[in-house]
């Protein structure tokens, strides 16, 4: 997120920037903290997920960025793919959300 930037707008930009898509936020998903304690230096960070809709774009690989790669899969099975560690906190948030409505 740059200096100043709204974090919807931010995820936003973020998406286009990484995967190719023009999406639009479609609600809050939830909100992650996560602490990093270390001997030289601990790191406070506060993760702010969004639903989205793909408005359009193709779905590409960032180049020369911080995105490895970008794909689409059912999510039953994104569990089973290596992935950060922030995709299971948000299909956490999704499970969470489809308990609530269904």
């Amino acid at each position: 997120m740059e200096f100043g930037e709204d974090p919807e707008a931010a995820m936003v930009r973020e998406l286009r920037e990484e995967t190719g898509l023009r999406v639009e936020s479609t609600g809050l998903a939830g909100i992650d903290s996560l602490v990093i304690e270390r001997e030289d230096a601990s790191f406070h960070s506060v993760r702010i997920l969004y639903f989205a809709q793909v408005l359009d774009g193709s779905l590409t690989n960032e180049v020369d960025g911080t995105t490895d790669l970008c794909g689409w899969h059912p999510i039953r099975e994104v569990r089973s793919l290596p992935v950060v560690d922030l995709v299971d906190r948000a299909l956490g948030f999704i499970s969470d959300t489809e308990g609530a409505t269904g």
